[in-house]
């Protein structure tokens, strides 16, 4: 589990795979030495939006995402990574701030939006669709910027 935590849902419905608990330590530090990206809002009619992200790409750090953040600076963010599409859900657990979370299909449109995430939460949520990329920023960014579902994000590619 990740994004303040994640998990995959199609495993764990289906019986298969592994669950994650979120980690209880609240004196854990946020990981905040990930690689980093430009990522470019395409908003029809609109000026583009740029949010910089730290990129989450393996279990780990896609496991621990924002957790035990206790500020993210707007134009920033997290994006997670996944091989393929798969229908994914998120946890607020160590979370100490309010999030949406942006899903995306394998095009980098957006299909779904999980907007304003309470923190703390440990209810996992979800968009109950596959989705291959996921875009954490702070709670009530995609109202205020207009996104929605078949708006297209891109971003650069980063160094590891």
């Amino acid at each position: 589990m990740g994004s303040c935590g994640k998990s995959k849902l199609s495993a764990a419905r289906s019986g298969g795979g592994t669950t994650v608990e979120p980690e209880k330590n609240t004196m854990a530090e946020p990981q905040m030495n990930l690689p980093r990206t430009l990522v470019t809002i395409k908003r029809p009619g609109a000026k583009d939006i740029v949010v910089e992200a730290q990129v989450a790409v393996s279990q780990a750090e896609q496991a621990k995402g924002l957790m035990f953040r206790r500020h993210l600076p707007q134009g920033e963010g997290m994006l997670f990574v996944y091989d393929q599409d798969q229908e994914l859900g998120f946890y607020m657990a160590n979370c100490f701030i309010s999030l949406d979370m942006i899903f995306m299909d394998g095009a980098n449109k957006v299909v779904g939006i999980l907007a304003n995430a309470r923190p703390g939460d440990e209810t996992v949520r979800s968009i109950g669709r596959p989705s291959r990329y996921v875009l954490e920023v702070n709670g009530g960014f995609a109202a205020r910027h207009g996104i929605g579902i078949g708006t297209v994000i891109t971003w650069r590619e980063w160094n590891r």
